[in-house]
């Protein structure tokens, strides 16, 4: 019994092994097999049966198998008949819609007796066309080829040799269509010009020009098209009928290649022709589809709203009245993208959800099934659209989430690749909103998918138009494994990308494949550096040897990948501490980017950043904020062309408030503040990822409010920082940030000083502002009675300020001074005490001479300058004989300020001054105080 199993078990595993040869693609690729499976299975026997054996391991095979019988590279042992040939070429149709219905409908191809065969199929018909997006395809050129042949009056069984092989990726499918078409076109020029060979011809004109559109031709796609429209302009039924289609179609492919001129006649012309047309729905479609056209192009040529609205309710009352529900929907879809851009959001709601109902619906699919792809796809396409149009992340993110539920099976389980680019589209659009919204996790998840999606369509599909797609995809996916998981984890996917275009380069070329390959070292390097690991420079240097190698192709695109590979050479020497050699990589990336054109570029912007950050480090503030003002004035165009978004320039005012504040510029850095705030202001809703930079920059609002002594704005500044991060998380990646990179966590303890925090977290920074904004209500709340205890407060402060100044820690102590001074300046306006007045006087001569010693040229200033308005009231009324000697000693350290500055001019100004004030309040001492500041002037001027 135990041997009968046995032998039962070896027996099913036979047959499985058996079975298993005979796989479908869709079996492969993990589809569902459909009635067209039986069709493949049958047409593997046929082709076993005239081979004689089976010779290839797998069913999926069989179709290159064929081929190379047709193309005499391969013997049968029973020839092949032209007829089966043409009928297994059939049953081979990666497309399973592509095959024969049914075996009736096979039998009947090969003519078997007892059986009607149907008449051969008309290329004037309407065929079954290849899938290629949404109303994007073309008819199988096999038709074609035939008719063609016949009608040239040669024997179409030579066409076989020309038809396209089943196989290879996306491009190579296209390729071999394009050629078929080629030959068809080629053959039938040779034909007699009869009204239908004509007709025919332009036929595949049109469906060239949707193939030349499909691998991004856009030049070739119109040429066809014109030569198309041409063809028709003979003023036969049959041409005025075609013609007016073709004029629509060639309107969509100007639009596409920005001829918008160009494309507005055609739709006019378009429109013109449908009363050629003999069905009135037929018309009312054209009509209603070339208006819908036109209005796309108007608005592309920007044109007002008021003017585009026009087509467009035209459109919509043509396609309502010819029962075309898709095309009424692309038009309620134009319509409520208007009303988009026009802030209307409710309105624009009402008229999506219009158009969606109305895709939602029986009868939607016209003669298909309500459900069917071509409808599916349209939803896809207007979720996208809603998604690039939408304003808040919560909304972007829902409809590039229903984008994706809507493509996601007709790509994974009913084999629709063509629509992997849309899909890998939506999930780039989620996954970014995802991130803006501080959900880390699932962004990453929706990165990795749409890099997997984009790895197919370029690598495997050859679409290297998508290459930049993919390189940004793997780039966002890195950042956020760096951000999560650490940069060693990162290290993995951007190596791997390194290796991938590294292959491609060796196969195809650097032509072909260098940029991308240049563009993954840099941000392998980028990746090493923030691993702590070795080895940045020397896949720079390759980055660079790579740019080289492209030879004279000297692209603006190419010149910026230059200079970002010389300024990632500078950011790994200045964290190496080597800032001339930092400078110098910069200076030389910036040379370069100016080189690539006057428009305003991101590169440049974080060349100018990086610089900014070298300059300061050495000790140049002066060169820093002018290298970051520029910065900024470059995101401000870069904004206003639409290239970056609001939160793009907060980040570049915050950061330029950042870098004033630290060299004591406090207007100008509570202006830039003001300004960054205000930006966060607008977006912050729908872009939770934003809390913590939103709450440093009014931070950094107040606290330069604070120095200036203008505390009620200082507070309002401080509340509305909290206000920003009243739900910021322990998670934030931008908090993260700043614990991760040295500079900024510097500039944090600095400010926090005296504090007593710890490494930020939500809960301690709200504590921190908590703090900030009680002690600035308590000292406006301040009764006169209390001030000698605060003033005593700020006194004790100035002497540990002090104690700081002589332990050479000038940095800190000028730090210090700052707000202590804000706060007495207050004091001074509001109570007019001598004693308040005094102590602003020696606060500001105390700072300016720490931040002078500190190299803090401006707080220096502001101080010495305080003295003087301070301490001058005191010394010009009757009796202010005891202010004037500490306002001289103001006046002598201003001048010996500007002196340091190099302002001459107005260090004599000051000195006048000085004489002017001694010779009136102390003539006596006149030659004492002349001889010291020259002596002092001079000693400094050298």
């Amino acid at each position: 019994m135990d041997a009968v199993r046995r032998r039962g078990r070896h027996a099913r595993r036979r047959a499985q092994r058996r079975h298993v040869r005979v796989r479908l693609p869709e079996q492969a690729e993990r589809r569902a097999a459909g009635p067209g499976a039986d069709l493949w299975s049958w047409a593997v026997t046929v082709l076993e049966m005239y081979a004689g054996e089976r010779t290839w391991p797998s069913g999926t095979v069989a179709p290159f198998v064929l081929d190379a019988i047709v193309r005499g590279r391969r013997q049968c042992r029973v020839p092949l008949p032209p007829a089966v040939t043409e009928l297994l070429q059939a049953c081979f149709a990666l497309d399973p819609d592509d095959r024969p219905r049914s075996a009736g409908e096979a039998a009947a191809a090969l003519h078997v007796p007892g059986l009607t065969p149907p008449e051969r199929p008309s290329v004037l018909a309407v065929p079954r066309s290849r899938a290629l997006g949404e109303s994007g395809g073309w008819d199988d050129p096999r038709r074609y080829l035939h008719f063609a042949y016949e009608a040239a009056g040669r024997d179409p069984g030579e066409a076989l040799a020309h038809w396209p092989r089943r196989g290879g990726g996306f491009s190579a499918q296209v390729l071999a269509d394009l050629r078929a078409f080629q030959e068809a076109s080629a053959v039938l020029r040779d034909a007699p010009a009869t009204a239908q060979n004509v007709e025919v011809l332009a036929r595949i004109e049109v469906h060239e020009s949707r193939i030349r559109q499909a691998l991004g031709d856009a030049d070739g796609a119109i040429a066809h098209l014109e030569s198309a429209a041409g063809l028709l302009d003979t003023g036969s039924a049959g041409h005025r009928t075609l013609r007016p289609w073709t004029l629509h179609w060639l309107a969509i492919a100007l639009r596409r290649g920005n001829r918008l001129p160009e494309a507005i006649s055609a739709s006019d012309a378009a429109i013109a022709g449908a009363d050629d047309l003999p069905d009135a729905d037929e018309a009312a479609r054209l009509r209603g589809s070339a208006l819908l056209s036109k209005a796309n192009t108007m608005n592309s040529a920007g044109a007002a709203a008021a003017e585009t609205a026009v087509p467009l309710r035209a459109a919509l009352t043509e396609l309502r009245s010819s029962g075309d529900r898709r095309g009424q929907a692309r038009v309620l879809a134009a319509m409520a993208a208007q009303r988009e851009q026009e802030g209307d959001e409710a309105g624009a709601t009402a008229l999506w959800d219009e158009a969606d109902a109305l895709l939602a619906g029986p009868g939607a699919a016209g003669e298909e099934e309500p459900g069917d792809q071509g409808v599916q796809v349209v939803r896809a396409l207007m979720a996208m659209n809603r998604a690039a149009l939408a304003t808040r992340m919560e909304a972007q993110l829902l409809h590039a989430e229903r984008a994706v539920e809507l493509l996601a099976p007709l790509v994974e389980r009913h084999g629709r690749y063509d629509l992997s680019t849309e899909l890998a589209s939506a999930c780039m659009k989620a996954g970014y909103a995802h991130e803006h919204l501080g959900r880390p996790q699932e962004a990453l998840s929706a990165y990795r998918r749409g890099r997997k999606l984009y790895e197919r369509v370029v690598l495997r599909d050859g679409r290297t138009d998508l290459a930049d797609e993919l390189s940004e995809c793997l780039e966002f996916e890195s950042t956020l494994t760096f951000e999560l998981h650490g940069a060693e984890q990162a290290l993995e996917p951007v190596g791997v990308a390194v290796d991938r275009w590294r292959r491609l380069v060796d196969l195809e070329g650097m032509e072909q494949w260098g940029r991308q390959l240049i563009r993954a070292r840099v941000r392998l390097a980028v990746t090493l550096e923030d691993a702590g690991r070795p080895g940045a420079l020397d896949v720079l240097d390759e980055a660079a040897r790579d740019v080289a190698a492209l030879g004279e192709d000297r692209t603006p695109q190419l010149i910026r990948q230059d200079a970002m590979i010389h300024r990632e050479r500078g950011v790994v020497h200045r964290r190496a501490g080597d800032l001339q050699a930092a400078y110098d990589e910069c200076r030389e990336a910036l040379l370069l980017a100016d080189g690539a054109g006057p428009e305003p570029a991101v590169e440049r912007v974080l060349i100018l950043e990086t610089l900014s950050a070298i300059l300061s480090e050495a000790g140049h503030a002066d060169e820093a904020l002018h290298a970051l003002a520029t910065a900024t004035g470059e995101s401000e165009r870069l904004a206003s062309a639409g290239e970056r978004d609001p939160a793009w320039l907060a980040a570049s005012h915050r950061r330029l408030a950042s870098l004033l504040l630290e060299t004591g510029r406090l207007e100008e850095s509570a202006e830039e503040a003001g300004t960054a705030s205000a930006l966060y202001a607008e977006v912050i809703a729908g872009r939770p990822d934003l809390r913590f930079d939103a709450l440093r920059c009014a931070y950094l609002a107040g606290a330069a409010l604070h120095m200036l002594g203008r505390v009620e704005q200082a507070a309002d500044a401080y509340r509305q920082a909290r206000g920003f991060g009243g739900d910021l998380r322990d998670d934030d990646l931008a908090m993260r940030r700043l614990t991760s990179n040295p500079a900024a966590a510097r500039r944090y303890r600095e400010r926090t000083a005296g504090l007593e925090v710890g490494e930020p977290d939500a809960a301690m920074l709200l504590r921190v502002l908590e703090g900030q904004i009680g002690d600035l209500d308590a000292l406006l709340a301040l009764r006169p009675d209390e001030l000698d205890g605060r003033l005593a407060e700020i006194g004790t402060s100035m002497r540990n300020a002090g104690e700081l100044g002589r332990g050479g820690l000038t940095q800190e102590a000028s730090r210090l001074l700052e707000p202590l001074l804000g706060t007495t300046l207050w004091l001074s306006r509001t109570f007019r005490r001598d004693d308040v007045a005094v102590l602003a006087g020696e606060l500001g001569l105390r700072l300016g001479v720490t931040s002078l010693h500190a190299q803090r040229d401006a707080p220096a200033l502001r101080g010495f300058r305080s003295a003087v308005r301070s301490l001058g009231e005191l010394a010009d009324r009757p009796g202010g004989d005891a202010y004037r000697e500490r306002w001289f000693d103001a006046h002598l350290g201003l001048a010996t300020c500007l002196t340091v500055l190099g302002d001459h001019e107005g260090a004599d100004e000051v000195g006048r001054t000085l004489d002017r004030q001694v010779r009136r309040w102390a003539p006596e001492s006149v030659q004492y105080w002349r001889q010291r500041l020259s002596k002092t002037l001079e000693g400094l001027r050298g």
